[in-house]
């Protein structure tokens, strides 16, 4: 049975970001593609949704797809974070956006 998770399908700039938040032992979950967003971000108080974007693919495949679209949504109603990111500065960003 194939692994969804290591089919290829990941964001090539992934492991920077995750290599980030180990940097900083910020806990985090990665998801399996097409579930809406790359990883869940573990704060002291509460979670974030990560979409992560690749800043060097074609600004096509940079764009949100219909299921982290909703996704999105849905944490904007439930006034959950959701963010979108492109590197290792921008996950900074968000980790000091929400106060860790």
């Amino acid at each position: 049975m194939r692994n969804l998770y290591n089919s290829g399908r990941r964001d090539g700039n992934e492991d920077e970001i995750k290599d980030y938040l180990r940097e900083k032992s910020i806990p985090f979950i990665a998801l399996v593609p097409g579930q809406g967003a790359d990883l869940i971000v573990l704060l002291h108080d509460f979670s974030v949704f990560v979409e992560n974007k690749n800043p060097n693919s074609p600004k096509a495949r940079q764009q949100l797809t219909e299921t982290e679209e909703k996704l999105q949504a849905l944490c904007h109603h439930r006034r959950l974070p959701y963010e979108v990111v492109f590197s290792r500065e921008d996950m900074a960003s968000v980790i000091s956006k929400y106060g860790e």
